[in-house]
């Protein structure tokens, strides 16, 4: 019995925009490339058959050649800015989450208008502004905790923030 796999996507279109400006480009791009290539193949063809037209023939191949060559191009150009559309947000992305990472709560991922992933770097924000702000109640609490410990505060009364501060620690995050 096979183990059914739990990471497997349930929906085709996961960023349905971006998916769709991508397939729609790139189609149309392998499209334009088969309609150049058919209407020149289908003009050899026909041109070929009558004999006055014969030295045209060669021409005509070259032509299509570089047709086929500057669609080449073009889908290349294509990939070119697409792919940075996404690679620099998520570099980006991936940049402000190791800072993050080394405790640098101040950073935010900014996106120029044109890129995609905007969600990431809005939930990547979202995660960053909660984090800054469960930590700074973490060190409102501590400090006022060192406070009353350096004024030799009773007992019962640091023990309770320090109790505080567990519930608080506790409530923020799971471990």
């Amino acid at each position: 019995m096979q183990q059914e796999n739990t990471n497997r996507r349930r929906k085709l279109y996961v960023y349905k925009d971006t998916q769709q400006g991508y397939i729609l480009g790139y189609g149309l791009a392998a499209v334009t490339v088969m309609l150049a290539t058919g209407f020149s193949i289908y003009f050899m063809v026909r041109v070929a058959d009558m004999q006055q037209y014969q030295n045209v023939l060669p021409f005509l191949i070259g032509l299509n050649i570089a047709i086929l060559a500057g669609l080449l191009l073009m889908i290349m150009a294509l990939a070119l800015v697409a792919s940075h559309k996404i690679g620099g947000p998520l570099f980006h992305c991936q940049r402000v989450l190791g800072i993050v990472t080394e405790g640098d709560l101040r950073v935010k991922v900014r996106l120029r208008d044109g890129d995609r992933l905007h969600g990431l770097a809005d939930v990547i924000n979202d995660m960053v502004e909660s984090l800054n702000i469960r930590v700074t109640e973490v060190r409102e609490i501590a400090e006022a905790l060192q406070q009353k410990a350096g004024d030799q505060a009773p007992h019962d009364e640091i023990e309770g923030d320090a109790q505080q501060l567990c519930r608080q620690m506790n409530n923020m995050f799971t471990i």
